[in-house]
């Protein structure tokens, strides 16, 4: 880890900032360095941009936590793209927690999640936690979820986690299965990893969204981790989809979204990047 940095996309408002310094805590338990952001329209606004990047490193400063200032002509949308080209293993991008398509540091954070093949954790204006200690990981009948381990097992090295696997409710017996099988497999890979788990059952007939935030509030977690489920978020934003409704919980827990890899389902579903 410590060889691939955080990318940190900032706009200079107090949610990339709060983004920035939550960055700056988990580079200290990665031994790693941060890459700061920072996208314009035009090729004249480079300058400008440059110079508050280094008044914001500036401002920051960490000896333990080196950050490279990037400032270039682009559109949010490229930020998970610009993230695997710098060999990001991780960006950290704020949130507002306000409604519309236009706002990328509110719920649009969400669509620049799903573009982006680098995970992303979307933070709010909440403490900055020293270590990770609960981690929620919903786990639905979808074989994808199971890639979501591998972003847990790599915070889990370097934060003593305990996580918590929230297991959806079904009523017929098929998904059921599907269920158990994966909250199983789930169980085993992370105890391979020397991870502590504890397990919670959801109900069929209530909203498993709503059940997860509870869940989440009980334990006091700090993070909540999950594949994106882009059929209730991209298609359906402005709609209290799974996605978006994690995203805007009440707790202000950050939230590590990641998107189904199909080169990794296709060739090694449990590949554990190192």
């Amino acid at each position: 880890m410590n060889a691939h940095y955080i990318l940190v996309p900032v706009d200079f408002t107090e949610y990339s900032e709060n983004a920035l310094l939550h960055a700056i805590e988990a580079g200290h338990s990665w031994k790693t360095g941060i890459q700061l952001l920072h996208l314009v329209k035009n090729e004249e606004d480079i300058a400008a941009g440059e110079t508050k990047l280094l008044s914001l490193i500036q401002k920051h400063n960490d000896a333990d936590v080196p950050m490279i200032p990037h400032c270039m002509v682009g559109k949010p949308i490229e930020i998970g793209k610009i993230a695997e080209e710098k060999k990001a293993a991780l960006v950290f991008m704020g949130t507002n927690g306000g409604k519309g398509w236009a706002d990328f540091f509110g719920p649009g954070a969400l669509r620049v999640s799903y573009e982006s093949p680098v995970p992303v954790i979307i933070t709010h204006l909440s403490p900055i936690p020293k270590d990770i200690k609960t981690v929620i990981v919903p786990i639905d009948r979808d074989v994808a979820n199971k890639q979501i381990l591998q972003q847990v097992v790599r915070i889990g090295k370097f934060w003593k986690c305990n996580v918590v696997l929230v297991a959806a409710g079904y009523d017929d017996e098929f998904h059921k299965n599907r269920v158990h099988r994966n909250l199983n497999f789930a169980k085993n890979y992370l105890a391979d990893y020397h991870i502590n788990t504890s397990e919670e059952h959801t109900y069929a007939n209530l909203d498993y969204t709503d059940q997860i935030l509870k869940i989440s509030k009980n334990h006091k977690a700090n993070l909540i981790a999950f594949i994106a489920k882009k059929g209730s978020g991209i298609f359906n934003f402005g709609t209290n989809g799974f996605d978006e409704k994690l995203l805007t919980n009440e707790m202000r827990t950050p939230i590590l979204i990641s998107t189904p890899n199909e080169e990794i389902n296709g060739v090694d579903l449990f590949h554990v990047y190192q």
